[in-house]
């Protein structure tokens, strides 16, 4: 059975060999490990301890496992028809096709899809139908991959109204929204939003004091 989060390094999982801890993960409402691991056929992966120890579909490998299995499934399942296959197929060409218009906004920036969700069933499994017409498909945090812990189903204006919160920095190893950041910093509400519209960079827009009385101590 794979260790608790302390002791994942050196674990043999499949055909995965976690090789370090790598930094965490924030979700909605949780944080979660993050691992370097080496699959056998050479390739790396970064995911979840919670990924790694789940019960139901852990995983196992970079994905090559799943590739022969989703040829398969996609032309057994008789899905192909529902709005669902055809938002996982955009999902899967923008982060895996090179050819894709999309792909230099995803695939070309280290998006990529969990293994779990290479085949079609896995991925209605955990979703489910779409509430209606309106929603898509969201990612959490939008610098994080498409899995269960990072996706919703959701319509325009929530996608809207979360896109402040949506925005993600990572610094000292550790990635939390622009709101988490200010909390964490003491730093004025909606201040960090102004700072990177204006063009300053994350490591500026973190460190640099609101006025001459205003101490990061956190960072000195």
């Amino acid at each position: 059975m794979p260790g608790t989060a302390l002791q994942l390094e050196g674990e043999r999982l499949g055909m995965l060999t976690v090789l370090k801890r790598c930094g965490t993960r924030i979700y909605s409402s949780s944080k979660k490990a993050l691992w370097l691991c080496l699959c056998d056929c050479g390739k790396t992966i970064e995911t979840t301890s919670s990924c790694l120890k789940r019960k139901v579909r852990p995983t196992r490998s970079c994905g090559c496992l799943q590739i022969q299995k989703t040829k398969v499934a996609n032309t057994t399942h008789g899905m192909k028809r529902l709005p669902e296959y055809r938002v996982w197929s955009g999902m899967k060409n923008r982060c895996l096709n090179i050819k894709s218009k999309d792909y230099e906004r995803y695939g070309a920036l280290g998006i990529t899809v969990c293994e779990e969700w290479l085949e079609f069933t896995n991925f209605f499994a955990d979703m489910g139908r779409r509430p209606s017409t309106k929603h898509s498909l969201e990612r959490i945090n939008n610098s994080n991959n498409y899995c269960l812990e990072n996706c919703v189903w959701a319509d325009s204006f929530t996608q809207s109204n979360n896109r402040f919160s949506n925005h993600f920095i990572s610094f000292n190893n550790q990635t939390l929204s622009l709101s988490q950041w200010e909390r964490e910093l003491l730093l004025p509400k909606g201040i960090l939003s102004k700072r990177i519209s204006k063009g300053w960079g994350h490591t500026r827009a973190l460190t640099t004091p609101v006025n001459k009385q205003f101490s990061n101590k956190r960072f000195a």
